[in-house]
């Protein structure tokens, strides 16, 4: 399909995988009337094409640190280049856009949420061993978030798509903490199945610990609770001021993990080329995909303790002071 498409104008090209998703969108609301089962649907569309590879396993395992939870440190080589599939070329004079520019064989669900349009896109090189998609706004924003109309726009789509899909969690690197992509606002979505996978989300209840806010409730109340955690945490913090984000679904209710972060603390002290995201920095799940560190690992040069001084730099200095402000006594 690449050597075909290779050998086709622009516009056919373009013209050929609009067709191509119309198709399989039709086929897929016939087939599959429900969110989560359209978006497991998208991802074996998109391994039929050649986009995919075929599935591998992807080693994960556990380790005791001398912080108050565990660590999960997942092998995953394939992240070393999530994005070596070059997208297509606009038709229009402008820059490239991952995240509207998406590779021919790349298949696409259209996602429509109370706050927009958006595309879930399967994720070339996914984080764990669990199936992942790009849920990416049709409107051109950019992933930094300004102000509290584009927090409750964020979280209300979040929200509902999980509300839609409940065996899934809903991730959010801000520009700056993690975010690859940061100039079209997008989020992430994990089949998570076992939730306990990830240390953290083990802790029931509420409260804060290293570095992360932990809520629970109803989707409205959350929404509110993080636009004023967000608001509170850009008047401390200034311009550096970003965020992770967790969500998923608990029954009838949710859970939260908001982090503050800075923007100039992006990169885990000791694992050179890490940006920490929503995994590292909300679940303490790293990702190792140099082969070097991978290496290190396996033979014990990288050990814990190390471990856990990369996740603690990544905690902004101004943690401790605004959260005696947002949570006092």
């Amino acid at each position: 399909m690449k050597q075909e498409a290779d050998r086709m104008a622009p516009e056919t090209v373009h013209a050929a995988h609009a067709a191509a998703m119309a198709v399989f969108d039709l086929l897929a609301r016939s087939r599959c009337p429900q969110l989560a089962a359209r978006l497991e649907l998208v991802i074996e569309a998109s391994r039929l094409s050649g986009f995919l590879p075929e599935r591998i396993a992807i080693p994960s395992r556990e380790i005791a640190s001398g912080g108050m939870l565990p660590i999960r440190v997942v092998e995953n080589p394939r992240r070393a280049d999530p994005n070596a599939a070059a997208p297509l070329p606009p038709l229009e004079d402008r820059p490239l856009c991952p995240l509207c520019d998406f590779p021919y064989a790349q298949m696409l669900l259209p996602v429509e949420l109370a706050a927009g349009a958006f595309r879930a896109a399967p994720s070339p090189a996914r984080y764990t061993e669990a199936d992942q998609w790009t849920i990416a706004s049709r409107r051109h924003l950019p992933q930094r978030l300004e102000g509290d109309a584009a927090f409750t726009e964020l979280l209300a789509a979040m929200f509902e798509l999980l509300a839609r899909a409940p065996r899934m969690l809903a991730g959010f690197n801000g520009a700056g903490a993690g975010a690859s992509v940061t100039g079209h606002r997008h989020f992430h979505l994990l089949a998570c199945p076992d939730p306990g996978v990830f240390p953290v989300l083990r802790l029931p209840g509420e409260g804060i610990l290293g570095g992360v806010v932990r809520l629970a409730g109803d989707g409205e109340e959350l929404i509110a609770r993080i636009t004023a955690l967000a608001a509170g945490w850009r008047a401390c913090c200034g311009p550096r001021a970003t965020e992770n984000l967790v969500l998923l679904r608990e029954g009838e209710g949710y859970r939260a993990l908001y982090v503050p972060r800075r923007t100039d603390l992006e990169e885990l002290a000791e694992l050179p080329g890490i940006k920490a995201g929503f995994l590292e920095a909300a679940l303490r799940t790293v990702v190792l995909k140099q082969a070097g560190t991978i290496a290190a690992f396996r033979e014990g040069r990288l050990a814990a303790e190390a471990l856990d001084r990369a996740l603690a730099s990544i905690v902004p200095p101004e943690f401790a002071a605004w959260a005696a402000t947002a949570f006092p006594g």
